[in-house]
């Protein structure tokens, strides 16, 4: 994780991209983060309680890390893509990249995923 020190404690920034997922006619029926710093995959299916964790598996990781370094289009994802798969796994649900989501300060690195589900949440109320 990228760390900035600040007087006595160290403050934990997290970057996570942010995703759409929609079905085939464009609807969209969920929103997705993805935070490589943290290994953090989930989705918020509105009209749900809670959120959806999902995991992925270190050569996933690997390969998220890579298509995220390199770009992603501002299409529907393909399925064989690991942001997608990771995201839409055992769903219909296409995957479109939106965006980074705004970083996140963490004072501690376990309090990461809540703030991350937190911001997820935040974001799915508005669709």
């Amino acid at each position: 994780m990228l760390r900035e020190c600040e007087a006595d404690h160290v403050k934990e920034l997290c970057k996570a991209a942010a995703f759409v997922l929609t079905k085939l006619d464009g609807t969209t029926i969920g929103l997705g983060l993805l935070c490589l710093d943290c290994r953090y995959a989930a989705v918020r299916w509105p009209g749900v309680e809670g959120i959806d964790r999902r995991f992925g598996t270190p050569t996933e990781w690997a390969v998220i890390e890579r298509e995220l370094t390199e770009g992603l289009p501002a299409t529907p994802l393909s399925p064989l893509t690991a942001c997608a798969h990771v995201l839409a796994f055992g769903t219909d649900a296409r995957v479109q990249w939106v965006g980074w989501a705004k970083r996140m300060e963490v004072d501690e690195p376990s309090k990461t995923p809540a703030v991350l589900d937190a911001l997820l949440s935040e974001a799915a109320n508005l669709i």
